[in-house]
């Protein structure tokens, strides 16, 4: 991953390829993780991952979370190294987190920045930027209060195939087909969001409905064990061939991580899904 970031800036600026950069899919997160670092002041300090380094090594306060070696836990080292990793958390006025792939240090940094006022400034896939002594309500990036996911770059599907669709916003929707595909049809990204109350608004359609014909969404955390909220549709709520807005309101208590998005069929009619907008309530 720490090529993929670099690469994909200057390989679409031109730099490794003459006459034309080819085709080349960056990681999804990327461009909504350089805007959540443009909310970083250029010259404030800010701690954050190895993965996400690269991206913060040219300030002259970019401080790096330690690698997880294990001689670094061995007795007389680990006191030493958390003491370490406190001089580097005082030292700094953010703190940025990758939560969907937390090690060893990464975690006690996370565990241990409520102590020194640190809060959730802005948001972004399983990014979480930390400012000191922040008490406003956080930013979704990239969208300020919202942020859009697809069914073409972001959603995982389990039961289904992704099919262009010229009416869609992405131009490719998330397709569970009658007849052969049963259960989940997207889940995932894995998202974190602050404490807050929120809507996760799923864009679908149907075709060929028949009468017994039910779809389920739902947004989950705990990799699907604690459902914050779920909608299901029957037949006589369907309109087939026509996009519909299905709204899911949920409310989380605290900063909560591997936030899903899922989409169900029984089978009983093709289900498309093109996007999933997640922003806060008015």
């Amino acid at each position: 991953m720490l090529f993929d970031l670099i690469a994909y800036t200057f390989n679409n600026a031109g730099f490794f390829w003459y006459p034309a950069p080819p085709q080349f899919n960056p990681p999804i997160f990327v461009d909504s993780l350089h805007a959540l670092l443009s909310y970083v002041p250029p010259d404030a300090s800010i701690l954050t991952q190895n993965n996400i380094f690269p991206q913060i090594c040219s300030r002259m306060n970019a401080f790096l979370i330690p690698f997880d070696l294990p001689q670094f836990r061995e007795p007389g080292n680990l006191e030493f190294m958390q003491s370490y990793v406190t001089q580097l958390i005082n030292r700094s006025e953010y703190v940025l987190i990758d939560l969907r792939f937390p090690d060893y240090w990464s975690t006690y940094v996370y565990d241990q920045i409520p102590r020194y006022s640190f809060s959730p400034y802005a948001v972004t896939y399983s990014f979480v930027l930390f400012e000191k002594s922040f008490n406003e309500k956080p930013i979704i990036t990239p969208g300020f209060n919202y942020e859009v996911f697809t069914a073409q770059k972001d959603l995982l599907i389990q039961s289904g195939r992704l099919v262009n669709d010229a009416t869609s916003r992405s131009g490719e929707v998330a397709l569970s087909q009658k007849g052969l595909d049963e259960g989940a049809l997207t889940y995932g990204p894995y998202i974190a969001l602050p404490s807050g109350t929120f809507k996760a608004v799923f864009r679908m359609k149907t075709s060929e409905t028949s009468q017994n014909a039910t779809i389920t969404f739902d947004v989950s955390s705990q990799q699907g064990s604690l459902i914050l909220s779920r909608v299901m549709l029957n037949s006589s709520e369907i309109n087939d061939g026509l996009w519909l807005n299905v709204t899911l309101p949920f409310a989380l208590e605290a900063l909560t991580t591997n936030i899903e998005l899922r989409a169900f069929s029984n089978s009983m009619t093709n289900l498309y899904v093109d996007t999933v907008t997640v922003q806060y309530s008015q």
